[in-house]
């Protein structure tokens, strides 16, 4: 969960998010996926899945934000 909220966040400038709350937590032995509504200059979902080690695998924000990465993988 920590990951993917400090990943959602990167993907904003600083005090651009309102708010945020936990859509939902789903997880199995491999991995976590995190769903995020997000409000700032609108709503977005952003989606995440980390890996057992807690690394993220993949992200995405939808509506997409423009110039910023759709997919993320690991790196943070």
């Amino acid at each position: 969960m920590a990951a993917c909220r400090t990943e959602m966040l990167s993907r904003f400038d600083a005090g651009q998010v309102r708010s945020y709350r936990v859509g939902e937590i789903a997880g199995t032995s491999r991995g976590t996926r995190v769903t995020l509504y997000v409000n700032a200059d609108r709503r977005y979902t952003f989606a995440c899945a980390a890996d057992g080690q807690g690394q993220v695998v993949t992200a995405s924000i939808d509506p997409a934000r423009g110039g910023a990465r759709q997919l993320a993988g690991g790196g943070r």
